[in-house]
This record gives C-alpha cells, sequence and structure tokens, in this order.
C-alpha cells in the first residue's frame, strides 16, 4: 500500500536529505540540479518557511518526493526560485500524482508542478486527466558523442563564420588569450568571487540582478560551488586576456553531464565577442573531458543560442486538478489574465503578418518554414496544401494563408478557411476528412505572446466571427500548446476536446518474431 505524507520544512530537507539523494541516485541519474547540495541551498537561501515536503512510500521505500508551497486560496505551487531551472520533483510516475492533491493542507484544489523536464522523471509523461500540461520554456543541449572537429563542421556557415571573425581579431590585435578551469575546493571561491564581480560591472548590476545585488543570491551560488567542488562536481570556466578577466562560467558535472549555470562578460570587450568565444572553448574542452557525454544549459533558447545545439525540448508546467469541472474555471481566470495582458502589451513594429490564398504564392521562406514542418509529418508540406487546395476547395474564397514574420523572417505559417454563416465567419483549419494530424508550422522556440500576434490579425479580417475550431490535432506537439497558449492570451475561451485514438504498433525485432509474439497495438490521442 502507499501513501502520501506532507512534512513542514524549516528551509531545509533536515532528516529527509539522504531519502532525497537516494532516490535521485536510484531513478534520476544522480541529476546534479536535483541533489540535497542545490535543493538545500535554494531552501536556506529563498525558503519563506510555508514550504511542505511531499513524499510517497510505499513497501518501505520512498518513491517519490517532490517540495511545494501554497500559491493562494486551495493553489499549491512547485517551490521554484527563479535560480532553479528545474523544479524540485522527483516523480518517475504520473499516475502517482492523484493521490497527493488530497493530501496537501487547506483542502487543496490544484497543484502547479512547475519546469518539469521530460527527459527527468515522469511527471509529463503521461497525459492524465484532469492534468493540463504547458510548454514554458525551450531548453537545448549538445551531445558529446561524436568528436569536437565533427560537431563544429555541423554548425551553420554563419556561426562558424562569426566565431572565426572573432578569434582572427584577436590574433590581429595580439591579444594573449588563455582558458583557465577552475575545480579545486581551494580556488573556486576566488573564482566565484571574480564571476560575481564581471556580473556587477556589466547590464546586470546596472539592472539590480548581479549576484552582488544580492545577498541571498550570492550566498547560494558560493556555497553552491564550494559544495559541488568537495564532490569535484563543480567547474568554473574563465577566459582571459592577459591579465584581465573576460568571460566567465559557473556549472556542475556529474557522471558526464556538464550543466551552465550562470555566464558573463566584460562588456567593454564586446567587439571580440568573449562570451561566444569562451563557449566555443568550453564545448571543446567538454568533448575531450567528458566523452559520450553531454552539455545541458537549462535556459529559455532563441535562435542564435539553438545555433550551438544538437539538441532540445521544452520545460514543461504540469497543473493537476482535484475535479474537471475546475479546468472550466481555471481557463476563464487565465481568459481575464490573458485579456489584461493583451492590453497591456505593446507589440514590436519588427513584428507583422501577411496573407496569401493559395500556397504557391508563398514565398520561398514560408516554403521553407513548412518544408521543415513536413519533415515530421507530410501533410504540413506545400505540396499537400497544393492538393488539398485545387482538389477539395478549388475556387474556394475563404482560404487564407496567414504568415507571422519578426524582423522580416518567417517564423509561423497558420492556414484557415473561413466559411460564411448565418451567426457569421466560423474559421476552420485547412483540412477535411483525408487530413490525419494538422498544425500550424512554427519556428523552432515561437512564444505564444507572439503567435497571439497573428491571431489579432485573423480577428481584423473576421470582425465577427462566431468560432475558431483547429482540428484534428496531436495535444502532445510544440504547435497544440503554443496555439492555445495564445488564444487564452487573447482573452478567448478555449476549449480542448476529444477527436480521435490513433493506433499504432512499435516496429521491433523482425516479422518472424512479431508474429509469434505479437505485442498490443497502442493508442494515443
Amino acid at each position: 500500500m502507499s501513501r502520501w505524507t506532507v512534512v513542514p520544512l524549516q528551509r531545509s530537507l533536515g532528516a529527509f536529505a539522504d531519502a532525497w539523494d537516494a532516490l535521485n541516485e536510484r531513478a534520476f541519474g544522480n541529476h546534479p540540479m536535483l541533489s540535497s547540495l542545490f535543493v538545500e541551498g535554494l531552501l536556506r537561501n529563498f525558503g519563506d518557511g510555508t514550504e511542505r515536503l511531499c513524499q510517497l512510500e510505499a513497501q518501505g521505500q520512498v518513491q517519490a518526493m517532490c517540495i511545494v508551497k501554497p500559491s493562494g486560496p486551495f493553489m499549491w505551487t512547485s517551490f521554484l526560485p527563479s535560480q532553479a531551472q528545474i523544479g524540485p520533483t522527483l516523480m518517475a510516475d504520473a499516475t502517482q500524482l492523484p493521490q497527493l492533491l488530497s493530501r496537501l493542507p487547506f483542502f487543496a484544489f490544484g497543484l502547479d508542478l512547475l519546469c518539469n523536464d521530460p527527459a527527468v522523471g515522469g511527471v509529463v509523461s503521461h497525459s492524465l486527466p484532469p492534468t493540463q500540461r504547458t510548454n514554458h520554456a525551450l531548453t537545448m543541449n549538445i551531445s558529446l558523442e561524436a568528436s569536437f572537429p565533427t560537431y563544429w563542421s555541423g554548425r551553420s556557415r554563419n556561426l562558424q563564420s562569426n566565431i572565426n571573425r572573432y578569434l582572427k581579431r584577436v590574433q590581429t590585435d595580439n591579444i594573449s588569450w588563455r582558458l583557465a578551469i577552475v575545480a579545486s575546493p581551494i580556488e573556486i571561491f576566488g573564482a566565484t568571487s571574480r564571476y560575481a564581480d564581471l556580473e556587477a560591472i556589466g547590464w546586470k548590476g546596472t539592472a539590480g540582478t548581479a549576484l552582488p545585488s544580492d545577498p541571498a543570491q550570492l550566498a547560494f551560488y558560493v556555497e553552491l560551488m564550494q559544495g559541488a567542488a568537495q564532490r569535484d562536481e563543480a567547474r568554473i570556466f574563465e577566459l582571459w586576456f592577459g591579465d584581465t578577466l573576460v568571460a566567465s562560467r559557473l556549472a556542475v558535472v556529474k557522471n558526464g553531464v556538464l550543466i551552465m549555470l550562470k555566464t558573463s562578460y566584460l562588456e567593454s570587450m564586446a567587439q571580440y565577442s568573449p562570451g561566444r568565444l569562451l563557449q566555443r572553448m568550453v564545448i571543446e574542452h567538454a568533448f575531450d573531458a567528458w566523452p559520450n557525454g553531454r552539455i545541458e544549459f537549462y535556459t529559455d533558447a532563441n535562435q542564435d543560442q539553438l545555433a550551438w545545439a544538437t539538441g532540445d525540448r521544452w520545460m514543461q508546467h504540469a497543473t493537476l486538478l482535484r475535479w474537471p469541472s475546475l479546468a472550466i474555471i481555471l481557463a476563464a481566470m487565465r481568459v481575464l489574465r490573458g485579456s489584461r495582458y493583451m492590453r497591456n502589451t505593446h507589440f514590436s513594429k519588427e513584428t507583422s503578418v501577411e496573407v496569401f490564398h493559395h500556397p504557391d504564392a508563398l514565398p520561398q521562406d514560408v516554403q521553407a518554414l513548412l518544408a521543415r514542418a513536413e519533415k515530421h509529418n507530410l501533410e504540413l508540406g506545400v505540396a499537400w496544401y497544393r492538393n488539398l487546395v485545387d482538389t477539395v476547395y478549388p475556387s474556394h474564397p475563404g482560404l487564407r494563408f496567414y504568415v507571422l514574420r519578426h524582423e522580416g523572417q518567417a517564423v509561423a505559417v497558420l492556414p484557415l478557411r473561413a466559411e460564411k454563416a448565418r451567426l457569421g465567419w466560423h474559421l476552420k483549419s485547412l483540412s477535411n476528412y483525408y487530413t490525419a494530424l494538422y498544425e500550424p508550422a512554427l519556428a523552432v522556440g515561437l512564444k505564444p505572446f507572439e503567435l497571439a500576434t497573428l491571431l489579432r490579425a485573423i480577428r481584423l479580417d473576421f470582425p465577427g466571427a462566431a468560432s475558431m475550431t483547429f482540428s484534428p490535432m496531436d495535444p502532445s506537439c510544440h504547435a497544440y500548446q503554443t496555439l492555445l497558449a495564445a488564444f487564452r492570451l487573447k482573452g478567448w475561451l478555449a476549449f480542448e476536446f476529444f477527436a480521435f485514438g490513433n493506433w499504432h504498433l512499435p516496429v521491433a525485432n523482425t516479422w518472424s518474431d512479431y508474429l509469434a509474439n505479437p505485442l498490443p497495438h497502442s493508442c494515443g490521442s
């Protein structure tokens, strides 16, 4: 028999620290950002005493643990200071979640488990109603399985050219540079202090977010780096131009996984891009130091940062509700918040929307965006839409391909079909019963607030629109999550509904093996 227990914490894991680390080691790969060293530092420096440790025990063994705190009347959320890029949740199986709500104090209606890594644990591996998931930040990583020359040759020409230009500039100006890697407990305090000083004289110091600006934040990182150094798990990478520190990175490493924590550079040396030069040096070092490992950045990556990556994934929030009916109330609250957000948001003049009526009229960069989407679904490419338009909807006056541009680049394509009805326009996805899956084509990392600008343009074209329906969509895909969040930001009430199940069979082994031991079919919605 399993049962959750909920224990108040006094800004420390206390006697539960060993059990926490044992579970992290057994089921979560000894993740450095889920270690008691990291979590204890968060609690000690940023906790307020309202935190609770939730622990699931079965047959004398701890199965799951997480740290939560009240976030409002009847709602609870993960304890997640800004210094934590992954939520303190050790849960391998999402089916363990429903019992937890009934054990939380004050008759909890809902629980937000924040910043879940789909590669770590099982909180977002299942879609359990009434659980809602939202994409939060696009993190990135670099696999160290190949060699550095192989990795670097696979980067974009633009990235390689830029780095080579900065290196040449350093050489032309006769700058003597060196890479320092600090790992020993004796030296780590000095390197952490140098990093803090570097932040303080830059834009973070001006904004009041540098380490020295917040004693609690400075204490956290000093304690973390010193504690990690005692275990040979701390690394501080420094780039020096002569006797001047021009860039620094704080990192922790364990089991071949190097996790970047913070980075800063000397802004007066921006013409040499020391931060990017240091990043290249660190990556090259990592291929030698931790072969077959990986580098994790745990950041909300933009297009420039993604150019360095070999992989990316979305960090996700998961909201667990006591009753399905609460989803409607929560959606209404989000609508109100979204309306206020959109009223107070000033959209960039660098963002624009274009409208086309046939796929052949789409510019080359828009077709390229559809081609990238086509790689994982052939029904998202120009050829599919051309065939659909010409054979199913010839001369249809309501076909639209809405294109969102940012700084001149196409970042979203939303194909629509507008139907005139008695109560106004009904806007639908450009699909029909031949379409197995539909989704807008989105650039990697596109955020809901950016897509909301496109929805605003659609609303201006069809001011009397009675409804918008997008089907069939995969609820686990990024486009679905982004479109749903964009609706809510616009202040529109969005309803999710079941369309059909998708039966599939994993192809493994041989045909003879399958006939001898047929696998059960799997179904997903």
